[in-house]
This record gives structure tokens, sequence and C-alpha cells, in this order.
């Protein structure tokens, strides 16, 4: 009889139903030796729990576990470490939803990591994490449909990238921005999403308070804030904030390719406002999970009976680690994620989450130093040329 030789699994991730399904099922061909749950920077994980993988035969890192708390520059850095070190340790990354044009399997890709699972739904990731941890794994062609944009760049972009730069391909993309009740985080939420624009070179986008409240007029208060009273605009910290809903029509006539609508409370709105809400391109709701925000919940669902929720992300603030699972577990069927605390509303946070959601609507292109030489002589041929 041959003897069936076990392999050894360390864990990157939450709970996964799918996975213990799978290893509970195989429990002669599989055993996890390790789990590691609480979410971490993932440079920490390597330094701590990742530098000896010997013992181990398969590596499976869930990156929604480590996305919110490591840059996209570490991901890639450690995964061609452990890669480079450990040739014959299959790796298997999970990441839920994620798009062809996600940044990080495409960079797994080119080292050779083909175990890439994306699938949105139970029955999806069921099926591609048995492939993963079938004897042969997933190959080439299983794993290179949904990133083949993204190597074609990388293949045209040889050397040392000096700059990544954004182009816009959509233009007057509206996004709306609500909360459960006052109090909870949307304007903060709303000037994030801002500050994730306006750091992409190329990217035009503004906010707009589309409630009662006038909270952001206190920014004239800054002497770092330039207040253009005509235009019901404030510019502060290179963004731009507007207050007057009356100013729509010249707003857009500016040409922005993102607007991003402040509705304040959910409650608060109007039925024109509830219905512009959610006809927005993207819409998202800042929620918490305390007993009072719960019935706020609840009335939310009862509002929007029958309808269908697309490019809808529900943004939970102040959830305790322990609540989390709670959570994710009452809304397995939405979009959420958990916001970190954010003292400082105008320090840029989720930025690989928002990357995720907006990857369709935003192109880039990696420049070396030789293509960037190339621009440059181009530029000055043509400026020559104009004299």
């Amino acid at each position: 009889m041959e003897e069936i030789l076990t392999k050894k699994i360390l864990y990157i991730g939450k709970l996964n139903n799918q996975l213990e399904n799978i290893i509970n099922s195989n429990r002669r061909k599989y055993t996890i030796i390790l789990r590691i749950e609480e979410e971490k920077n993932i440079t920490d994980l390597y330094q701590n729990k990742l530098k000896n993988l010997d013992q181990v035969n398969i590596l499976i890192i869930d990156l929604s576990n480590i996305i919110h708390s490591s840059s996209e520059a570490e991901i890639k850095n450690v995964l061609d470490r452990i890669r480079k070190l450990y040739p014959d340790l299959r790796i298997i990354l999970i990441l839920k939803g994620a798009t062809k044009g996600n940044m990080i399997f495409a960079s797994a890709f080119s080292m050779g990591i083909y175990n890439l699972i994306n699938g949105f739904t139970d029955n999806e990731m069921s099926d591609q994490l048995e492939l993963a941890l079938s004897d042969k794994g997933m190959n080439y062609g299983q794993s290179s449909h949904y990133i083949v944009d993204n190597l074609s760049t990388l293949k045209k972009t040889p050397g040392k990238i000096i700059e990544t730069r954004y182009e816009k391909i959509k233009q007057d993309v509206l996004i709306a921005v609500a909360g459960l009740t006052d109090h909870i985080g949307t304007t903060t939420w709303s000037i994030n999403l801002l500050n994730f624009f306006n750091q992409l070179p190329s990217i035009k986008s503004c906010y707009i308070e589309a409630n009662k409240n006038n909270d952001i007029k206190a920014l004239i208060e800054d002497e770092k804030a330039q207040h253009l009273e005509k235009s019901k605009m404030i510019q502060f910290k290179g963004m731009d904030f507007y207050y007057d809903m009356n100013k729509i029509a010249d707003i857009k006539a500016k040409e922005y390719n993102f607007l991003i609508y402040d509705y304040g409370s959910i409650e608060k709105m109007d039925i024109n406002d509830f219905n512009s809400f959610l006809n927005a391109d993207f819409k998202f709701l800042v929620c918490g999970n305390s007993i009072f925000e719960e019935k706020y919940m609840f009335k939310f669902f009862e509002k929007i009976a029958g309808q269908k929720l697309n490019k809808f992300y529900f943004i939970y603030n102040f959830v305790s680690e322990e609540d989390k699972t709670k959570v994710k577990d009452d809304m397995k069927y939405f979009e959420l994620y958990f916001n970190e605390y954010q003292p400082n509303m105008f320090e840029l946070k989720s930025k690989m989450f928002l990357e995720n959601i907006f990857r369709e609507y935003i192109t880039t292109t990696d420049i070396t130093e030789e293509k960037k030489n190339k621009i440059d002589i181009i530029n000055i041929f043509k400026k020559f040329k104009k004299q």
C-alpha cells in the first residue's frame, strides 16, 4: 500500500469554511501546523513567523488579513524573498473578488506563483481551493486570464521602476457616501476618498457637501485654506471642497474625474437625495455595530428591500477585533471593510482597498528610467518643433 505523505500547511487568515471543509475531508493528506488569525503587517510576520519554512509544504495567505496593515510594496517584497528562499514551497494567495487589475496578483504571477484564489462565492472559492491544493496545483493558463493586462505592462517596462503614472479612463464618476446616523465618520471617509484620488497624478477629484450640516466650512478657519467665495469652494491641502449644491452645474463643468458627495446621515435624507445616493456609480455606507446603530441598519434594509446593491460598500468604524467575526457573518452577502482608527481625517488610509475598488476606472503605467528618458527627449523635441 502506497504511503500518503501528509502535506503541512501554514495558513495566514481568519477561519475559512471552504478551506476547513477540504482539509477535514482529506485529513491524511493535509494538516495545518500553524494558523495566524490576527491581522498583522506582513514584514513583521516575515521577521517573526515566516523566516524558517523548512517544515512547511504549503503556505496559504489570505491577503484580506494583511492588506490593511501592509503596503503593496511590502507584500511584493516578502513574497519575492520567500519565493527565492523556498522555490519548492507552494504558495496560495487568496483575495475574494480580486479582478484582473489586481497588482499583487500580477506581481505574484510574474514570480511564478500561479495559485491565485479570487472566488467571490463560496462555491467558486471551494473549486479554486481544491484545484490549488491538488497534486499539480493551478497552472499558468488557469491563473493568467485575469492578470494578462498587468503581465503585458510588466514585460514592457523592464528595469527599475522609478515612477507609476495614473491615467483617467472615465470622467464624471459619481461617488456617494452616507452614514447610518450622525457622527459615525461619514465626512472622514469622504475626505479619505478625496485624499486617495488627490495623490494620483492627472486625476481630478472634488468633495461636495450634499447635506445641511455645513461642517466643511470649518476649514475656512485654517490659515492654509483658500476660500473662493464666488465658487462656494475651499481649497485645502491641494484638494477642492464645495459646500453649495446649487453650484453643481458649475462644478461638473470643471470636468472632474471623480465627484464625492457627502450626504451625511441617511436618516435625514429626503427621497430625492436617497434615490441620488442609490443611483451613484459607487456607494459607501459608513456603519457601526453597536446596539444603537444596528436598529438603523434594519431600517436601511427595509428601505432598499428588493433593490440590487451594485458597487455598494459597507464601511465599518469602531469595531473591536472580537466583534469583527460576527459582523462578517451577519454581512456575508455584502462587500464590507473595517476602517482603521483615523484621528487625522487628512491622513490617507485604506489605499490598497480603494485601489482594488477603482482599478477598472484608473489605468497605471510603470515608468523605468530608460522609458522616462525617452519621454523627456520626445517632449523636448515637441517643444523645439513648436518654436
